[in-house]
């Protein structure tokens, strides 16, 4: 199964956490090996020195992962050790789903010679690895230029292929020799072996019974591929790109392509600009170039030009001037066709369209890059969206070029897609966590998540089981982002008229400019119609506030960034407290940005409550916002962080086991802050299931009502009433005349 993925690269010995590369790790059966012939005489004549070379080249699916060659007997030619051992090591790599070509069970022990040179030829020329099984006394042979075994090693030692050579009946303390002591040692036999030896892609190890699954297993992982080097690795010194790309070769026997994109260019200059980059990194060590569709100038074309063949037209321009730098075949092309927050929604036809375009035009190009899943800091999701049309768009315009589709899979989901397509499919997250990523596909084993992930999953739950918020804290580049975000959202909320809020518990009451954005869940873009907003839970004026604001370029910048933010920390959330992924999906959001304003006389805010919905999320650059907990305790998070909270749907799903957070705000007479907060909810009006990772008890299903909900909120002896009662009882609280006459 073809796969991409997102590893990091040993640097000096040692992981190094700033440098992460998209691995594409494509496993050894999709390497396409052709035969570039030196001299015109058959590649199945074994006598005499071969002079053929076989150099790797395009990727396309093939039958098998390797080619097993041995002496079939011993020397004395009575004890068939080779054949026991080739069947016993072909067995155990087939058990674990490796392909293996052995001459043994292809063909009779009665087919003739020739016949045997011929089948051992034609496979050869589809195979990116060999195997060669040595035991004492296999190259007593070798000064015999007839010797066809002789002549697999010749065949193999000539080619650019992997080749193993897998030492066995020598004593179990042997250590594996050096290519330098092999070469020498065939030198006593074949000098020509010997000489061929030195240049070849070979590994050396010893076999024996109590290492062969070590050996066959884990040293003879599938490794190297395409390597797709991120834009940011772009930004390092030209040495230290130098040294990346070295290693990848070294390292995985990779063809490493980097990735281009334009910075902002302006649209004169795009077309060159691009081209120049991407013959710059050619210059610099890279096998190829991916143009990046999706890059902030390519994106607005699409985004923004009415007429959609005239897209079709400037993006076909850019890719143009790359080919006339770069060899065709050396350029790929990746593309976002499905909507998300950064951009506007293009018809699945005008993505087609491009890409018959590409291919049509540049029939020799070496990929089509398709990616469907959004992704965030944590997790990956879906879009669950079939990509046929734009393989039908790519096989209408050429059979050559490759297809990859990378759509967050599961591991029954790409051995599907695999098995169903020609597809490369693509992993990433995945492999980010598992560097043994194919292994692990391969012994049916579930994806790893990562250390650092799993524990914050668990901090996450333990906090919520108390009811206390979590604060997912920002790093410092991501902080200047954030806080440059809000200062653009309090620029525009500075121009609306205020309003006083609702009514807390407390009667407490702030003055504050406000509206809204909606969306249909994490990864899915801002609703952009007044029916939409209408159908929400929220305040109609305020929603009509938002799609108005929606149109100040800045503000949907800030705003787009922001809700990544935020998407983010829910999905991490989510899963953390137990639900489900596709659940996850399914949640609408709803983001309210505030600008609390002024307020004269008596402090103000926002009274004492717990958020009615599932969870919320909140990012703030003021003091101001207070957490009660249920021991008595106030907390004030403060605002390097984005806050989680639950809500009183959480509590009521989790029957209990995740208590919503209550919360109040405050504001002094002369502050000025501003705050997004993002309402998580569940669907409306369906039962969700109840199972919960945690371990809680599940009794089939919940209702959600959202209005419901919010009305036994407010209702004295309501779900929540013995949690305000020992709210008020540990903090000693003592509510306004009315609220305590209810």
């Amino acid at each position: 199964m073809p796969l991409l993925g997102l590893t990091q690269l040993p640097i000096n010995g040692r992981l190094n956490p700033l440098l992460k590369v998209p691995l594409n790790i494509f496993d050894s059966h999709t390497v396409y090996t052709m035969i570039e012939q030196e001299e015109l005489r058959p590649l199945n004549t074994p006598w005499g020195p071969i002079t053929t070379t076989v150099k790797s080249n395009r990727l396309v699916p093939h039958t098998y992962d390797s080619i097993i060659f041995y002496r079939w007997t011993s020397p004395d030619g009575v004890f068939e050790r080779g054949r026991i051992m080739a069947r016993l090591v072909a067995e155990m790599m087939e058990k674990n789903r490796r392909r293996v070509w052995l001459d043994q069970w292809e063909m009779r022990r009665d087919t003739a010679s020739d016949q045997v040179v011929r089948q051992i030829s034609d496979i050869f020329l589809c195979i990116p690895k060999v195997i060669i099984l040595a035991a004492p006394g296999d190259w007593d042979r070798f000064t015999n230029a007839d010797d066809i075994h002789r002549w697999e090693w010749e065949l193999s030692l000539q080619s650019d292929k992997k080749i193993w050579i897998l030492r066995y009946g020598v004593p179990e303390t042997t250590q594996a020799p050096s290519k330098e002591q092999l070469a020498a040692d065939l030198r006593h036999h074949s000098t020509r072996l010997a000489d061929l030896a030195m240049k070849g892609n070979i590994q050396v190890r010893v076999l024996t019974m109590d290492n062969l699954n070590s050996v066959l297993i884990e040293k003879l992982n599938p490794d190297g591929g395409l390597v797709l080097v991120p834009p940011a690795c772009s930004t390092l010194p030209n040495k230290a790109q130098k040294r990346v790309i070295d290693r990848l070769h070294a390292l995985n026997d990779s063809i490493v392509f980097a990735q281009v994109c334009d910075d902002g260019s302006p649209i004169d200059s795009l077309s060159q600009d691009i081209a120049y980059s991407a013959s710059k990194k050619i210059d610099l060590g890279y096998d190829g170039v991916e143009i990046n569709i999706g890059g902030r100038m390519l994106q607005k074309i699409i985004d923004e030009t009415s007429d959609s063949s005239t897209a079709v037209a400037m993006i076909l321009k850019v890719v143009d001037a790359v080919a006339t730098l770069v060899p065709t075949d050396q350029v790929g092309i990746r593309l976002v066709p499905f909507s998300n927050v950064e951009s506007q929604q293009q018809p699945l036809e005008f993505f087609c369209t491009l890409i018959e375009s590409i291919a049509s035009q540049l029939p020799t190009l070496c990929f089509v890059h398709v990616v469907a899943h959004a992704r965030f800091d944590d997790f990956e999701y879906p879009r669950n969206a079939s990509l046929d049309e734009f393989r039908g768009a790519l096989a209408s315009a050429s059979n050559s070029v490759a297809f990859i589709s990378a759509d967050a899979y599961e591991p029954e989901t790409a051995s599907t897609i695999a098995a169903r397509t020609q597809d490369l499919v693509a992993i990433s997250l995945p492999a980010e966590v598992d560097l043994n990523l194919i292994t692990t596909l391969r012994q049916g084993a579930p994806y790893e998540v990562a250390e650092v992930t799993a524990d914050r999953l668990k901090a996450i739950r333990s906090t919520f089981q108390t009811g206390k918020e979590y604060v997912l804290e920002w790093p410092s580049e991501q902080e200047r982002k954030v806080f440059g975000a809000m200062n653009d959202l309090d620029r525009y909320l500075g121009e609306l008229d205020p309003a006083l809020s609702y009514e807390g518990t407390d009667k407490k009451v702030v003055w504050r400019k406000s509206c809204w954005f909606a969306s249909e869940g994490i990864s899915h873009p801002f609703l952009d119609t007044e029916r939409a907003i209408a159908a929400f839970d929220g305040d109609l004026h305020d929603g009509l506030a938002g799609l108005q604001a929606l149109q100040d370029p800045s503000v949907r910048q800030s705003m787009v960034y922001l809700k990544n933010v935020l998407d983010s920390a829910l999905v991490t959330t989510s899963a953390a407290v137990g639900i489900d992924k596709d659940m996850i999906q399914r949640c609408t959001v709803r983001y309210r940005i505030i600008k609390y304003t002024a307020h004269a006389g008596n402090p103000g805010g926002i009274g004492l409550h717990p958020d009615g919905n599932l969870l919320s999320a909140l990012i703030t650059n003021g003091d101001g916002l207070r957490v009660y907990d249920l021991d008595g305790t106030v907390r004030y998070p403060g605002y390097n962080g984005t806050i989680m909270m639950g809500g009183s749907t959480l509590y009521r799903w989790s029957q209990g086991h995740y208590p919503p957070t209550f919360h109040d705000v405050t504001t002094n007479k002369d502050q000025v802050k501003v705050s997004i907060v993002a309402f998580f909810n569940f669907p409306d009006l369906v039962t969700i299931p109840r199972a919960l990772k945690s371990g809680s008890a599940s009794d089939g299903g919940f209702f959600h009502d959202i209005r419901v909900i919010k009305e036994d909120d407010k209702l004295p002896h309501g779900q929540l009433s013995p949690l305000w009662d020992v709210i008020i009882d540990k903090h000693q609280l003592v509510l306004p005349p009315a609220v305590t006459a209810k």
